[in-house]
């Protein structure tokens, strides 16, 4: 897939959150994009992602899809 020479013709507000603001970028030839920029107000770059990143860790060993 080479996007280098896609253009972006649909841009949609999918989340916000206190740290950072989610948006699915739809390209010229159907593909969609997941862009997260940083919310400024939520403090410096590096802590607001590891945070991001604690709470994924521990979602993906804490939580399980067995409650079928």
């Amino acid at each position: 897939m080479n996007l280098m020479h896609t253009i972006g013709t649909k841009v949609l507000k999918c989340k916000e959150g206190m740290n950072n603001k989610a948006y699915i970028l739809t390209m010229d030839n159907g593909t969609e994009v997941l862009a997260k920029l940083p919310n400024p107000c939520a403090g410096p770059s590096f802590y607001t992602t590891a945070s991001e990143v604690a709470t994924r860790t521990f979602v993906s060993f804490n939580l399980t899809n067995d409650r079928a």
